[in-house]
């Protein structure tokens, strides 16, 4: 995702998502605008605190997040787990 290498399957990949939450890449290939074409709502971050501190709030009991990466992303995993506990 990075490169945008997979951004032609991007959408199909995401199209059941209730909600859809990116963090922008090094490289613009064109994620801000791949996201304007979905049809449910999208959020695009330019940290991933910042992405967790805008999405743990709205998170409710039996929601599922999927996150995608390919690589630590800045240790999005136990940051979320984190902020989800000091709700």
């Amino acid at each position: 995702m990075r490169s945008g290498v997979h951004k032609d399957k991007i959408e199909e990949a995401l199209r059941t998502a209730d909600f859809v939450v990116c963090k922008t890449t090094a490289q613009d290939w064109g994620l801000k605008n791949i996201l304007e074409t979905f049809k449910q709502p999208t959020a695009l971050y330019e940290s991933v605190d910042h992405l967790i501190s805008q999405l743990t709030p709205q998170l409710k009991a039996g929601d599922h997040v999927i996150i995608m990466s390919n690589s630590g992303f800045d240790g999005i995993h136990q940051k979320l787990i984190s902020a989800i506990e000091a709700r």
